[in-house]
């Protein structure tokens, strides 16, 4: 087979030809009897790539990796900034209540101020 095998092959007693693993392309199967003044026969044979060797399925799973990383870091930027607002909003939350309990605390010693 042109493209394949280098020097002709020969055949065995059932007469058959095997090819397994065959990358893509165009092939030339050329058929000769055993005589001496036999005619060359010849076959082309066109082998379809393998879907996840071909450019398009390359450029396919290149860019769904791509988006991956690219949601991946949007994911985990959203948790920062979530945390980020959590800690801010805890911050204020405690300093309000802080400030609510000085003026209890202090309101006591008003009030206690003007009773005496």
């Amino acid at each position: 087979m042109d493209g394949f095998d280098s020097d002709w092959i020969p055949s065995s007693s059932l007469n058959t030809a095997s090819y397994t693993n065959l990358d893509g392309g165009s092939y030339i199967f050329k058929i000769k009897a055993a005589g001496s003044n036999s005619t060359e026969r010849i076959l082309n044979i066109e082998v379809a790539n393998i879907f996840y060797k071909t450019w398009w399925f390359r450029i396919l799973v290149f860019t769904a990796l791509l988006f991956t990383i690219y949601r991946f870091l949007k994911f985990r930027e959203k948790q920062r900034s979530r945390k980020e607002s959590e800690r801010t909003i805890d911050y204020f939350l405690i300093l309000s209540m802080e400030k609510i309990q000085l003026r209890k605390f202090y309101g006591m010693f008003v009030v206690t101020a003007f009773l005496d």
